[in-house]
């Protein structure tokens, strides 16, 4: 991996949106895509598609969100095995949201694990990448590195109560990660943090939302919403990150 490479790495790689991100990553020129999925061999076969260009170009490790160790031992694994010393995009898509609850109603270890795996994970994601992420603010030829957080348009606490899915555990926890992105983003200088909304998304956790409330399906495809996100990746800039919350299009989100 040449020292002008471009390195990005994507949680939640195997499926939806995160299995999108990969591909349109590794269609960039000169770009090695860091591909953290829970079970590496379901992720080999569910990557076997790609071309053998692409395929050169993706590095698979393990990260579960639930893990306290996993982000640092891939990244242990890049620095030995792959002779990988820095990143510049770091994208914490993994996550989960199943349960559709009222305040009243939601169990308490219904909370936790969503705060666990959406708030929790992202920040030790951070915490164990930061170095590569450092090393590559300080590296001539690269551009401010970039973190950034899938999180929710339901995590709006202006809007709450406009959206037709109650999903107390996992609004609350999409809340706090918001919080973590803009704390991370007042602390570090050198590095561009941020939140995104990716939409109401045709992926198995969207569509099981949509039928929630009657849908027949969410409203967007992965790749219509891939292509904002990466677009609002592309022109983030850290002067502005710090003041807005936006979806995949760009559009301002109250907090």
């Amino acid at each position: 991996m040449g020292a002008d490479t471009f390195n990005v790495v994507i949680t939640g790689a195997n499926k939806g949106i995160g299995r999108v991100l990969v591909e349109e990553y590794l269609s960039r020129h000169n770009t090695t895509v860091i591909a953290a999925v829970r079970d590496l061999g379901s992720a080999a076969r569910a990557f076997e598609s790609l071309s053998v260009g692409a395929k050169r170009s993706l590095i698979l490790v393990k990260i579960d969100s639930m893990s306290e160790t996993d982000a640092h031992d891939a990244v242990e694994a890049l620095q030995k095995t792959y002779g990988i010393g820095m990143i510049d995009l770091l994208i914490a898509n993994a996550g989960m949201g199943n349960a559709y609850d009222a305040a009243a109603s939601t169990p308490l270890n219904s909370l936790t694990t969503h705060f666990l795996v959406n708030a929790g994970g992202p920040l030790l994601l951070f915490q164990a990448f930061r170095p590569l992420l450092l090393a590559a603010s300080e590296s001539s030829g690269h551009s401010m590195p970039k973190f950034v957080v899938l999180s929710s348009a339901i995590a709006s606490l202006t809007q709450t109560g406009q959206f037709p899915l109650k999903s107390t555990a996992y609004g609350a926890s999409k809340t706090a990660v918001n919080f973590i992105t803009q704390r991370i983003n007042a602390e570090e200088e050198w590095l561009i943090t941020f939140p995104i909304s990716p939409g109401w998304v045709q992926t198995t956790m969207g569509d099981t939302a949509a039928g929630v409330v009657g849908m027949s399906q969410a409203p967007l495809t992965a790749h219509q919403s891939v292509s904002g996100i990466m677009r609002v990746i592309d022109g983030a800039k850290r002067s502005e990150a710090a003041e807005r919350f936006v979806d995949y299009d760009g559009n301002t989100i109250p907090w």
